[in-house]
């Protein structure tokens, strides 16, 4: 290898957004109900039990632009003993499924995170930005890689969250009367 090239993977995300028809998240929170995430044109569906709900556009593009920028920095373990440590393994891990209709095209686990102050020598700097990552193991890969990036911040989310809570879209100015019917 030539001096300073990596010699392991960086990208941990290579699917087409434009393929992906399902995400799939598996909670820390709730691991027994996964959240499904399903396309049926022109929008996004939110299915969790038996509750259905048309879903938030914006929590999707933030959901695929997060796994599409994700890129490793380094590798934390290359074996599955580093797998509990790392909260990457099957029951403490956020589980992430992407499909192609019923093709699965990527799965990602998201383990804990870490949050690191840069080192600097004057510590009233008052600019600094801290150094967050999250531990990432892809489908059936023993490696753990660190990605930056607060990951759970947008996985680890409420059912109500991923709803679209929009009740009506208009210019309010244009309104004259607004009736409400109750039972």
């Amino acid at each position: 290898q030539k001096k300073g090239k990596r010699t392991f993977r960086t990208d941990l995300f290579s699917v087409d957004t434009a393929d992906v028809t399902a995400i799939i998240i598996r909670t820390k929170a709730d691991p027994g109900n996964p959240l499904t995430l399903e396309k049926k044109e022109p929008v996004w569906l939110l299915k969790s039990d038996d509750k259905k709900f048309t879903a938030e556009p914006g929590m999707v593009q933030e959901a695929l632009r997060a796994q599409n920028d994700l890129k490793a920095s380094r590798v934390a373990a290359t074996d599955k003993s580093g797998w509990k440590e790392f909260e990457v393994d099957d029951s403490s891990a956020t589980k992430i499924t992407v499909k192609r209709n019923k093709k699965i095209l990527s799965t990602l686990y998201l383990g804990k995170f870490s949050y690191q102050m840069p080192r600097n020598a004057n510590p009233y700097d008052y600019n600094r930005q801290p150094k967050i990552s999250t531990y990432v193991r892809v489908g059936d890969e023993n490696e753990v890689y660190v990605a930056e990036g607060l990951l759970s911040m947008i996985f680890n989310r409420r059912f109500n969250d991923y709803r679209n809570q929009t009740v009506i879209r208009s210019n309010s100015s244009d309104w004259t009367r607004l009736t409400f019917s109750y039972p």
